[in-house]
């Protein structure tokens, strides 16, 4: 339900657009099951983060924006940040589920960021819309790509 409310609230919902059996179609009947009118969203690609990344438009993004990493790979994220020239105000980790999206939220209040890069499972969407709806601040769910960075897979 928390997480039905979060998509009602979002400014910008990533769907999946693979056509796979738990993908896409799935969309559809729990999007109904919920009440939630997909035309009501403003929707894009739920893998959206890894565009932005791709065609240079992430780096654009953070460029000169104080950035809160959050999530269980956060600390060697924000390393990478850092070492690439971005300014990190702020990393919360672990995030273990559901049970710490207060803890998150109230460390996030306590941190001056201008952008949040939320890497922490289904519950990220959750933190970041949270983020936006009560703190007024942009948040971004940034998924496995933050793994990706952090191992030094994909570069900044």
């Amino acid at each position: 339900d928390l997480l039905a409310e979060a998509v009602r609230g979002a400014d910008l919902v990533g769907v999946p657009l693979s056509r796979k059996p738990h993908f896409l179609p799935l969309l559809d009947p729990v999007l109904r099951s919920h009440g939630i009118d997909v035309r009501a969203l403003r929707l894009t690609d739920s893998l959206v983060n890894y565009s932005l990344h791709a065609a240079g438009h992430l780096a654009r993004l953070m460029q000169g924006r104080r950035l809160l990493v959050i999530g269980n790979a956060a600390h060697a994220l924000a390393g990478r940040l850092a070492a690439a020239g971005y300014t990190v105000t702020g990393i919360i980790s672990p995030v273990r589920g559901f049970a710490d999206i207060g803890r998150v939220i109230a460390e996030a209040g306590r941190t001056d960021f201008d952008l949040a890069l939320v890497s922490a499972g289904i519950p990220a969407v959750v933190v970041a819309w949270r983020l936006a709806a009560e703190l007024g601040k942009v948040a971004l769910d940034f998924g496995h790509l933050a793994d990706l960075i952090a191992s030094g897979k994909e570069t900044l």
